[in-house]
């Protein structure tokens, strides 16, 4: 069964691609990721610039943030993250909704640290997964590590990106 859609800016976003919702945000698969793991975190209300969002937004824009970076540096192992917003056109930002990127970082995943910046803009891999076993052993730790937190986790759509990373279940229309 389909679960709601979700604007992001000019887009429309399939529940398939939202796997973490709060009360003013939500976290989502990115369709071009820079490195495996690399997800985006939005406020629900559609909000062009940092600045216009209200403090309540911002908090829990940061606490979502805060918590999906827990679960994906965990999981894809790494021992950093490049957590940033493209703030307006000339920083980069290409659709006009707030949105934090998170991108789990290891060790030479780019031959100079800040070129991770140019690939954010530019050619993006992406990367395959298989299912499966995967995805039930990350079932287990995603509970486990959650345990009983206030946070309400979309966990039936986790998968589409914690998992397969293929991205084929994420489509945007316009």
């Amino acid at each position: 069964m389909a679960g709601p859609s979700f604007r992001f800016g000019q887009h429309v976003l399939q529940s398939s691609c939202v796997f973490f919702k709060s009360r003013l945000s939500i976290g989502f698969v990115n369709r071009k990721p820079v490195v495996p793991g690399h997800v985006l975190v939005s406020p629900l209300r559609v909000v062009e610039r940092f600045g216009e969002l209200s403090s309540e937004e911002v908090a829990d824009l940061f606490m979502a943030t805060q918590t999906i970076s827990g679960v994906v540096e965990k999981h894809f192992q790494s021992t950093s993250l490049t957590i940033a917003i493209q703030d307006g056109p000339e920083a980069g930002q290409t659709v006009k909704h707030v949105h934090v990127h998170i991108l789990p970082r290891k060790s030479g995943d780019f031959p100079q640290n800040d070129e991770v910046y140019e690939a954010t803009n530019t050619t993006r891999k992406w990367v395959k997964m298989e299912s499966g076993e995967l995805k039930k052993k990350w079932q287990r730790r995603l509970q486990s590590w959650l345990g009983t937190s206030t946070v309400r986790w979309t966990l039936v759509n986790i998968y589409s990106y914690l998992f397969k990373l293929c991205l084929t279940e994420c489509q945007f229309s316009i």
